[in-house]
């Protein structure tokens, strides 16, 4: 046991010697290092108002970076509001892609949210339409287009719609413009 604990003192003295050997200090110039800040901040340190100049210009940069964090933070809040609108909007537009009235979307949207598994909206808009669709589903929604002929089928016609069917003005038009 004896060996032992002598090995462990020896290795322990000889590694306090090479530490005390290598934290001898270096020598700095002065000129050096003043010259080189100097370069580096665009700044004369040899003169006399440099150093104030100096704290100055680091002074700015420090408000500069302190304006440009909170711009970032501010464009990024932005960004994120904005990213939600385009998500409730995609939302609204896949709601009335499905036939869902306009007049009662909010109220579609609050039942898919319920309804909506694990959180995809989209299968709780499906289960919308399938347990309340009478209630709130446009009943012409195919109808709404023009047909190829540009006839609105199912859909009253506008005043200016029946003017134009009626004046023989319009038909003789028609007439003269198919030749």
């Amino acid at each position: 046991m004896d060996e032992n604990i002598q090995v462990g003192t020896e290795n322990t003295e000889n590694t306090q010697a090479n530490v005390q050997e290598t934290q001898e200090p270096k020598k700095v110039n002065v000129a050096e290092v003043l010259r080189d800040l100097s370069k580096t901040f665009s700044v004369n340190l040899f003169d006399e108002n440099g150093l104030t100049m100096l704290k100055e210009k680091l002074g700015n940069q420090s408000q500069e970076v302190e304006s440009l964090k909170t711009k970032y933070e501010e464009t990024s809040k932005k960004a994120l509001e904005l990213e939600q609108k385009e998500s409730e909007y995609q939302i609204k537009i896949e709601a009335l892609g499905l036939g869902f009235k306009s007049e009662n979307l909010e109220e579609v949207l609050a039942l898919a949210k319920v309804k909506a598994k694990d959180g995809d909206i989209k299968s709780g808009l499906k289960a919308v339409k399938e347990q309340y669709g009478g209630l709130f589903v446009n009943a012409n929604i195919g109808t709404q287009h023009n047909d190829i002929q540009g006839d609105k089928p199912g859909l009253a016609k506008t005043e200016q719609e029946k003017y134009m069917e009626q004046s023989k003005f319009v038909r003789i038009y028609n007439k003269n413009k198919g030749k």
